[in-house]
């Protein structure tokens, strides 16, 4: 098990950087120790042990609401395995859209189709017609003044 501290994305590019060193990560793109530091991170023994390997699943909590889902897709989606249980799951707490259906949509800004068809991920509940989303849960506790509702997404490769 490792640990590390920092910006989620810039791990991110770097374990891509390990899975796949011919892609070349340009400077600016690797990690640094710390803000405003000119040295590079390095995953300790990264490449001595089987850590660069592809995830079969890669939890992001709600990540997606800071940085937003444009950014972390390209940053975590290719380090998923390229197999059918392999899974990317979001949460998101921000209300992106008064329709439940058009939340996804407003994330991306652009055509859920088009950008599965970009990108290579479909959310599930595109491919299957379901979904884990809790919306009659949300109603009720905005009845009761809560003001946070969650919103889960989960993409497949």
């Amino acid at each position: 098990m490792s640990f590390a501290c920092g910006k989620a994305t810039n791990f991110c590019y770097e374990l891509q950087n390990l899975v796949a060193p011919s892609y070349g990560l340009p400077k600016f793109m690797h990690m640094y120790n710390r803000s405003w530091s000119a040295k590079v991170g390095r995953l300790d023994g990264a490449r001595d042990k089987d850590t660069h390997a592809l995830f079969d699943i890669i939890d992001t909590s709600n990540l997606c609401d800071s940085i937003g889902l444009l950014s972390l897709l390209p940053a975590a989606a290719p380090l998923l395995k390229r197999d059918p249980q392999s899974i990317l799951h979001t949460d998101s707490l921000l209300l992106a859209a008064e329709n439940p259906s058009e939340t996804l949509a407003k994330l991306l800004r652009a055509d859920i189709a088009s950008v599965c068809l970009i990108s290579g991920f479909v959310p599930v509940r595109h491919l299957l017609g379901t979904t884990t989303d809790n919306y009659g849960c949300d109603l009720i506790l905005q009845q009761i003044d809560m003001s946070e509702a969650r919103r889960q997404t989960q993409f497949r490769a």
